[in-house]
């Protein structure tokens, strides 16, 4: 092939659709939750919420400003018409204009009629409770609005670091592979030449193909990771990601219970459940007020036209009093509205225990997982260690290939575990913070 013809091939295949690989989309935490926090569906379902909530209250005040309504008809017949208990002035057609055979005709009445009405509500027993009640509700969705950002905020936090774990892991495993397979190579000589047991060779062989099946899972779980947090900021699943980040903490932050236990009260999903129980209270009140007599100011104005030149106008102006005498569902609606009452007043109760209950879990998890980092730290110095021995005792004949795989694959385990536990003690602080309601933005000690 000719070198034009080399290069026109060339050109051709790296032109053509796929070639090209998109590099890996490097993302830090806070870009992670910037980009969650905008895009999850579950924030926008709660800012719905809470706009269908303060509508609800505009609907509620609505419905007690003055209302005005304009109607009218054209009306024909052969008595005169009453318009506000009044006979409507009209001209009847006199005997002079119509034949006696016409006296009785429908028509002999016509007119036009136009009335505009004004209704106001002057007072009314549920006003007050209906209002707080569509109030409690809008701040009831306003704080379910913080606990679901607060939740979205945990899940980024913990898909971040988990896409973090699964690459250390990938790469820890893929050093102790490397190493173990050059150890491997140089055991199949020695094998060769009879100064290795085949059993011990193919007992190393099988450690070694544990560790690969490991390195296979981690690559699964880097793709599960990625594909997890991907979803939560929105974006395609199989976008490239290149967390940036690490897992292992200089100085582990200490717990404080008294600052932690004193927001505990004001976890978002508290203070949602309390205004749901405010709305229900209020609600019942309402309820109960039903009975009561209800004042409506309104005023009319009526006009009346046969012809253009014949017409005729009434108003009236006044107070009307309402008052309910039976009502056989009135009962039974308040009966409703006790049982919801107690429903939420329930719901609020468990809550309460559930929260406390998340808080102690999570802060008796966190301590114990800041203690754990230093064992876990030491066990992989110890690791490191035994696996320099078994080599140096391999090399002199006084262990196997077998012994220093098996120390190769502690090594790999104790740094997965060092990793493991890093990561769980990370995002650890994040759920104490997040069951305190005091995971507002991400917190600095985990950037």
């Amino acid at each position: 092939m000719s070198p034009a013809n080399k290069a026109w091939f060339l050109l051709t295949f790296i032109s053509a659709p796929g070639f090209f690989i998109h590099p890996a989309s490097a993302v830090t935490l806070d870009e992670a939750a910037r980009e969650s926090l905008a895009r999850h569906p579950a924030i926008a379902e709660a800012k719905a919420r809470v706009e269908v909530a303060k509508a609800g209250l505009k609907a509620v005040e609505a419905g007690y400003e003055p209302s005005l309504t304009l109607s009218g008809g054209a009306v024909q017949g052969d008595n005169p018409q009453e318009g506000l208990g009044v006979k409507l002035l009209q001209s009847r057609a006199t005997t002079r204009d119509l034949q006696p055979d016409q006296l009785q005709d429908p028509r002999a009445y016509q007119n036009v009629q136009g009335r505009l009405a004004l209704n106001l509500s002057v007072h009314d027993p549920q006003r007050a409770d209906r209002m707080e009640a569509a109030r409690a509700q809008v701040r009831s969705a306003e704080e379910n609005l913080r606990s679901v950002t607060q939740d979205v905020l945990y899940q980024t936090i913990e898909q971040f670091y988990s896409l973090i774990l699964a690459r250390a892991d990938a790469l820890v495993i893929q050093a102790r592979i490397d190493e173990s397979d050059d150890e491997i190579r140089d055991a199949l000589a020695l094998k060769n030449q009879g100064l290795v047991l085949g059993s011990d060779y193919h007992f190393a062989r099988a450690i070694l193909g544990q560790m690969k099946q490991a390195h296979v899972r981690a690559k699964s779980r880097i793709k599960t990771a990625s594909a997890a947090l991907n979803i939560t900021m929105g974006q395609p699943p199989a976008q490239a990601l290149e967390p940036t980040g690490r897992l292992d903490m200089d100085s582990p932050p200490i717990s404080n219970p008294a600052i932690l236990l004193e927001s505990l009260d004001r976890r978002p999903a508290r203070r949602a459940t309390r205004e749901r129980t405010a709305a229900a209270k209020r609600t019942l009140d309402a309820e109960s007020k039903f009975g009561r007599p209800v004042i409506t100011g309104f005023g009319q104005m009526e006009e009346n036209a046969r012809s253009a030149d014949q017409h005729s106008n009434n108003y009236s102006i006044g107070l009307r009093l309402t008052s309910p005498i039976f009502d056989p569902s009135d009962h039974a609606r308040e009966g409703l509205r006790k049982a919801e009452l107690k429903q939420v007043e329930a719901q609020a109760d468990s809550v309460k225990d559930e929260t406390e209950l998340d808080f102690e879990r999570r802060l008796h998890e966190y301590d114990s997982l800041r203690e754990e980092i230093p064992v876990a730290r030491q066990t992989l110095s110890e690791s490191k260690e035994a696996l320099a021995m078994f080599r140096k005792l391999y090399k002199s004949g006084k262990q196997s290939i077998a012994d220093v795989l098996q120390a190769e694959q502690a090594l790999y385990q104790s740094h997965a575990n060092l990793n493991r536990t890093y990561f769980e003690f990370r995002t650890a602080y994040a759920r104490l913070l997040l069951s305190a309601g005091k995971l507002e933005s991400v917190p600095a000690e985990l950037k």
